[in-house]
């Protein structure tokens, strides 16, 4: 990642914070420190406005407050394909992981999708989820 990149996303949230469009912004920061797609990608996922970001780091919870969870297993196989297709994964301003894939649902190794479905379905069967 370039060295500049934090200065690029604080001047990302900059403009998200006073209400500038999104695509825009990343736009105007990105031509203006030259960031990849990747990097420009990051800045779109990973950094929203303050408020927002706020309300969902509240939804997150510490410790589960029941014994069942609810998982999102369509984003968790697409995070978990894009880390192992070798693409960046983040924690973004809201608290969450996040990854710089941009496959939006298009899928070219459909065997490697296939086998981390195993592994990730596996995994909850040994925990008993």
């Amino acid at each position: 990642m370039r060295h500049d990149f934090p200065s690029a996303a604080s001047d990302y949230l900059f403009l998200v914070d006073k209400g500038y469009p999104e695509t825009p912004s990343v736009r105007l920061v990105g031509d203006r420190y030259r960031l990849s797609r990747e990097e420009r990608t990051m800045l779109f996922r990973g950094v929203c406005p303050a408020r927002k970001a706020r309300e969902r780091r509240e939804k997150l919870s510490p410790v589960p407050c029941s014994p069942e969870i609810c998982i999102d297993g369509y984003n968790v196989l697409f995070t978990i394909l894009n880390y192992r297709q070798g693409r960046k994964l983040f924690v973004a301003s809201d608290g969450y992981l996040r990854d710089a894939g941009s496959l939006h649902g298009r899928v070219s190794d459909q065997d490697l999708l296939a086998e981390i479905a195993r592994d990730l379905f596996g995994f909850l069967r040994e925990r008993g989820a």
